[in-house]
């Protein structure tokens, strides 16, 4: 291939698909997987209508029309805050592993080092803030050893 075409496509097409194509196919395959999902719903209650179940019609409009969040079933305080701790040492640990990783190749590529100190950094904030939030939280709310 020519140098150019290679040039065009990468500095052109890959953007493109990128930024464009790329979100609208992620968007249309949730979109399909939401609309199936609503039509198995609609097709049990149809069902169970027409073989003469006892069924509140509202109320099972009511869960169709939810915002289909998952939920696991109630979660306690505890259970919160310890995904937040989780999460929190997830991102703590990855921002310093990119602040690291940084400043061991800063030799290589010292002009792009500043962009991954920065996104480290911000990560570990990110990250430090959850675990903040973590103790704090766990000292504030009281037991709920009977959730």
């Amino acid at each position: 291939m020519d140098l150019n075409v290679l040039s065009f496509m990468n500095d052109v097409v890959l953007p493109i698909f990128i930024v464009v194509f790329l979100p609208v196919v992620i968007v249309l395959i949730v979109q399909i997987f939401r609309n199936r999902n609503l039509a198995r719903k609609t097709d049990v209650i149809k069902l169970a209508i027409e073989k003469g179940a006892n069924l509140d019609v509202n109320k099972m409009m009511e869960a169709l029309e939810s915002t289909g969040k998952r939920r696991k079933g109630p979660v306690g305080k505890s259970q919160y805050l310890l995904e937040k701790m989780t999460t929190g040492i997830i991102l703590f640990l990855a921002g310093l592993a990119v602040i690291i990783v940084a400043a061991l190749t800063g030799a290589i590529v010292p002009e792009g080092k500043w962009a991954f100190y920065l996104f480290g950094t911000v990560v570990s904030i990110v990250g430090a803030g959850l675990l903040t939030m973590f103790f704090v939280g766990r000292k504030m709310l009281p037991d709920d050893k009977n959730e």
